[in-house]
């Protein structure tokens, strides 16, 4: 199944970045968002319903099919390319993330808008794909045990929540 996660952008209030994944259970180790390089992105602002007021940013070509035809207005458009480097917040900020280039929107000519969202959540230290991008950014790795293990060698209270109650922490769409 497919997870939908909104990533708020660095220094907004309400624009988020639509990333998708299949495998949940590597979120914790998220140190990038891939997009591709010439993909055209629009910055979406939803009309009604819960995010009403929000500002997602997805593939132009998989916006009806996520947003909801006739459910948003294009607040802007950019291009894959435009929206390298951009920053955003990650979704767990008490895990050990090292310091370093991370939490940034980075390009892979894989990533296509006809799957999920258009915008790839990244995990280097998990996989393949991941690992070969992340390294031509010099992307910081976030191994899966080393997010869930705090200084005295405990699960934290994120990867328990996580484990128990997925919601609370991930925005499901």
């Amino acid at each position: 199944s497919i997870l939908t996660c909104k990533f708020r952008k660095k220094g907004t209030e309400n624009e988020y970045f639509l990333a998708w994944t299949t495998t949940a259970w590597t979120l914790y180790s998220n140190v990038a968002i891939m997009v591709h390089p010439d993909l055209t992105y629009i910055w979406a602002k939803m009309l009604s319903g819960v995010h009403e007021g929000c500002v997602f940013c997805v593939a132009e070509g998989a916006a009806d099919r996520v947003l909801g035809a006739g459910n948003y207005e294009i607040v802007r458009k950019e291009t894959g390319k435009e929206l390298e480097n951009q920053e955003y917040e990650t979704i767990f900020p008490e895990a050990n993330v090292p310091e370093g280039n991370r939490f940034k929107v980075i390009c892979g000519d894989f990533v296509v808008d006809t799957d999920g969202t258009g915008l790839v959540h990244s995990a280097p230290a998990i996989g393949e794909d991941d690992y070969v991008t992340g390294q031509k950014y010099d992307i910081v790795l976030r191994g899966i045990l080393q997010c869930f293990l705090d200084g005295r060698t405990l699960l934290t209270t994120s990867i328990v929540l996580l484990l128990v109650c997925p919601r609370t922490l991930v925005i499901v769409i």
